[in-house]
């Protein structure tokens, strides 16, 4: 979706002699009048801004963000307890300086549907190969996605606005404790999408 927003403006200059006089002289074979026609466009736009370690608060888990303008954080969580089992984390980040100049939606996505095991172990089903998180995306008032990692497989999750909005986007990330179940041996991933874009209908 393409809005344009075109500004136009007509300025009518009339240039007027110092003394009156019956015939005006007309300059340069014109009326006295120079009319100024003002054109603007504003393209589509849509970014969430950049995020920098200040931004993460993290429990159980260790958050870092690449150099450069990228709203993109990398987090390192402490999944295994003690006892093997599934440990609590959560990350907390705000995503400041965000805009979309047109009515939009927040779109949410996991790849795998959890924390998927990468690993080449293999156990019974009281062994974890995928460990499912809730994710809460928001940005602008009701826009808002809260769901379980699960339901953010394939397609993923949509809220919309009917307007435009500027502000911070927050994600909330929240890894629930899990006492029945064990890990194997190797590494669990995911990668998780938020978007501003184009409002879905």
């Amino acid at each position: 979706m393409r809005l344009i927003a075109t500004s136009l403006a007509a300025l009518a200059l009339l240039s007027t002699p110092a003394f009156a006089q019956s015939t005006p002289t007309a300059l340069g074979g014109g009326d006295g009048i120079s009319g100024l026609v003002l054109g603007a466009t504003a393209g589509n736009y849509c970014q969430l801004g950049q995020v920098n370690s200040t931004n993460v608060q993290a429990t159980n888990a260790t958050a870092t963000t690449p150099t450069g303008n990228t709203s993109d954080v990398n987090l390192a969580i402490n999944l295994q307890d003690v006892n093997d089992n599934i440990a609590p984390w959560s990350a907390n980040i705000t995503i400041p300086n965000s805009v979309c100049n047109h009515a939009y939606s927040l779109t949410v996505q996991s790849t795998y549907g959890g924390l998927h095991y990468v690993g080449s172990e293999n156990g019974p089903t009281n062994f974890s190969t995928n460990v499912p998180y809730t994710v809460q995306a928001t940005f602008g008032t009701g826009v808002s996605v809260n769901q379980s990692s699960t339901a953010l497989q394939s397609r993923g999750v949509s809220s919309s606005n009917a307007s435009a909005y500027a502000g911070s986007a927050t994600i909330v990330l929240t890894g629930a404790q899990d006492t029945t179940k064990y890990l194997l041996q190797g590494s669990y991933s995911d990668v998780g999408v938020v978007t501003i874009g184009p409002r879905v209908s």
